[in-house]
């Protein structure tokens, strides 16, 4: 599903025309797969998330914390949110 899910994200974000220094907000970001390619688009802006589910918080958690360039972080009392960079 993942996968299916990266290449639905990849056409969205060509579609938006994500700017380097834009600030995202993924609503559903399910195990992050998608926040990873918009923290490449927007390298300079601030990307952030939110999904109801602790697992898939869990997963993109883990995915984020794999890649030492970025900064993950649960922003204050947000359950079931995830901040990059």
């Amino acid at each position: 599903m993942a996968h299916t899910n990266a290449d639905c994200g990849a056409w969205v974000t060509e579609l938006l025309e994500i700017g380097s220094c834009d600030s995202v907000l993924e609503v559903g970001f399910g195990p992050g797969v998608i926040i990873q390619r918009l923290s490449k688009l927007a390298a300079a802006g601030h990307i952030a998330g939110i999904d109801p589910s602790q697992e898939m918080v869990a997963q993109a958690r883990a995915e984020c914390n794999r890649h030492q360039e970025w900064s993950c972080r649960p922003p204050a009392r947000l359950c079931g949110a995830l901040a990059v960079r």
